[in-house]
């Protein structure tokens, strides 16, 4: 019983090490059509159809989605009254951060 518990919580803790070990973090800053950073505006990374993680940008406009498997996504930012953004073929590697730069967000964003 003891070895099989060992052998478990070996198993365990090697998953969770390698699980981390191939994330990266998608960063940059989000304004309005003016220039001015927007705070507040929801940052979300997708691939496959699928959101696999979003982030609010702070009060600088500053945004980071951390723990992103590396892969290829699509970011989407917006805010209500402000407007929206896409960005295509954001490539994530391990251990990285991938600096999209300035998100503009144009229009008036989802009503």
């Amino acid at each position: 019983m003891k070895r099989t518990l060992t052998m478990t919580l070996a198993a365990l803790l090697v998953g969770a090490t390698l699980a981390a070990a191939g994330t990266g973090v998608v960063a940059g800053t989000v304004v309005n059509d003016l220039g001015s950073a927007v705070e507040g505006a929801r940052v979300s990374l997708w691939q496959d159809l699928l959101c696999v993680g979003y982030v609010l940008s702070d009060a600088s406009g500053a945004f980071a989605v951390t723990d992103v498997a590396e892969g290829t996504y699509t970011l989407r930012a917006g805010l209500k009254g402000v407007g929206q953004a896409q960005i295509e073929g954001i490539v994530v590697l391990a251990d990285q951060t991938t600096n999209v730069g300035v998100v503009t967000l144009i229009g008036r964003g989802p009503r």
